[in-house]
């Protein structure tokens, strides 16, 4: 694997002894695949993986060459010649690194063009605006509106559904509402039906929109239809949710909405979207790797650095 980054490469003091320039390389690996998936970077998270990895690789490539305290092969080239660098330095197989950043980086470019080809389209509005809701509105230059920003919250809701919860994407249903000319919000809210959890996620991209997640088996006790949710605005569904400990659980955007959606998605509902977030901030942030899912065994340095 070539790379183009070779004024970025960092040879270690030739003085450094063998395990220390091991330890380092192994660091930067581990940075590399346990960065953290969230949803403001799942779209470039492996693109981003997979550069970082060249530039790795040119790093461990030059010290391998340069450093005269390592003894090393003239007789290699190519792949062989990297399997050998890695090896010398403990570090997993590289081919079987890139393979496993390729699989992950597959797996969220096969879920965004599911949700394209295969989200159901309703006339009505999805969770429709409240009446004189001013909250959405932005003053840009000259009194007009700024453009939202959009989060990708519903690919990272099937990335996390499909990695894990292990329930496929074809397990769930998608159905996209509408937007009215005279809305100020112009993307729709989405409902995410996923039996296998008994939860119902109703979920917007742009930026000011909260996630709401429902247990279904307790809307059951309750009477109340999917069809009603729908058409309940943020209101109605903030009511519900007061009137109703443990029905629902409001999620707004933050550092930890991965992890706050992952819990709701589990057990019992916590009492309170602020509840969530206080637990997730109290419990930190948990060292994962996204790419490890296939092939562990060479994820072990997972175990021997831990982030602080």
């Amino acid at each position: 694997m070539e790379g183009n980054n070779q004024n970025q490469i960092e040879i270690i003091p030739a003085h450094s002894s063998l395990d220390s320039i091991k330890t380092e390389f192994q660091k930067k690996l581990n940075d590399i695949l346990c960065r953290k998936l969230t949803v403001d970077n799942i779209d470039t998270f492996a693109d981003e993986a997979l550069d970082k990895i060249i530039e790795l690789t040119a790093e461990v490539k030059g010290q391998y060459e340069n450093n005269p305290n390592l003894e090393k092969r003239t007789d290699l080239m190519g792949k062989a010649l990297e399997d050998e660098v890695f090896n010398k330095f403990e570090l997993p197989n590289l081919q079987e690194v890139l393979e496993s950043i390729i699989e992950v980086k597959n797996k969220i470019d096969n879920l965004k063009s599911y949700i394209n080809k295969n989200k159901a389209q309703v006339d009505e509005v999805i969770t429709p605006p409240q009446e004189n809701d001013k909250n959405n509105i932005l003053p840009g230059e000259g009194g007009g509106l700024l453009d939202k920003k959009l989060y990708p919250r519903l690919l990272t809701l099937l990335y996390l559904i499909e990695q894990d919860f292990e329930i496929l994407k074809e397990e769930i249903s998608i159905v996209e509402g509408n937007v009215r000319s005279d809305m100020i919000r112009r993307t729709p809210y989405v409902r995410v039906d996923i039996p296998g959890l008994e939860r119902l996620v109703y979920i917007c991209d742009e930026e000011g929109n909260v996630t709401y997640v429902f247990d279904t088996e307790i809307l059951k006790e309750k009477g109340i239809s999917v069809e009603t949710i729908d058409l309940e605005d943020k209101g109605d569904k903030n009511e519900l949710i007061n009137r109703y400990p443990g029905i629902g659980i409001r999620v707004k955007q933050t550092l930890n909405w991965n992890t706050n959606i992952q819990k709701a998605l589990s057990d019992v509902l916590p009492k309170s979207g602020e509840e969530l977030e206080e637990q997730s901030k109290k419990e930190g942030e948990v060292l994962k790797s996204e790419f490890k899912r296939d092939r562990r065994k060479f994820f072990c340095l997972l175990s021997i650095f831990k982030k602080k």
